[in-house]
């Protein structure tokens, strides 16, 4: 009789160790899961990371501008153009976009997207005889002072009926409200 209850016994704990066991593999798998799942979360911040800097370099040096446009920006920074009141920076700078309007922004203002904001046209001619001076080539300025809009189209109107449509440009960015004009104007 003590031999069969010990043997029952037995038997209970085999499962219960069994089960045990398969818990804790369970577990351990669950646990390298997420090991692995930190790890390449760990890489993937690390690869966000370098891109931000990246990123916030190219905007310091306005890597991607055309050179005039970046002539300008760095000599204004360092203090380089004389009789220059306030340079806002190129255009793309100035406005933000939901990343589903980025390309359609980006096709509709063209080259004009790095056309730069100045506060008003003596800054615009201040920068250009800096780069006439230092043979820097072109630029466009966009005075906040001297552009204003000229408000909604017939054309803009008849194009809201059209299939597609989404929205007017000025509508779809973000921009500080100093640049209202401009922004209706592009």
């Amino acid at each position: 009789k003590n031999a069969a209850g010990f043997k029952s016994k037995i038997a209970e704990y085999d499962t219960v160790i069994r089960e045990g066991t398969e818990e804790t593999d369970r577990i351990n798998g669950l646990r390298a899961s997420r090991v692995d799942e930190a790890t390449a979360l760990k890489v993937q911040k690390s690869s966000l990371l370098q891109r931000a800097d990246t990123l916030r370099r190219m905007e310091e040096h306005f890597e991607g501008y055309n050179n005039s446009v970046r002539f300008v920006m760095q000599k204004y920074e360092q203090g380089g153009i004389r009789g220059a009141g306030k340079i806002y920076g190129p255009l793309s700078k100035l406005i933000g976009a939901s990343p589903e309007h980025i390309v359609a922004i980006e096709t509709a203002l063209g080259a004009n997207i790095q056309n730069i904001v100045v506060d008003n046209e003596e800054t615009a001619k201040a920068a250009i005889r800096c780069l006439k001076d230092n043979r820097a080539g072109r630029a466009t300025f966009y005075p906040v002072s001297a552009i204003r809009s000229s408000g909604e189209t017939e054309e803009v109107r008849r194009a809201a009926s059209c299939a597609g449509y989404v929205g007017r440009a000025d509508r779809l960015v973000t921009f500080d409200p100093a640049y209202k004009d401009i922004i209706e104007w592009l």
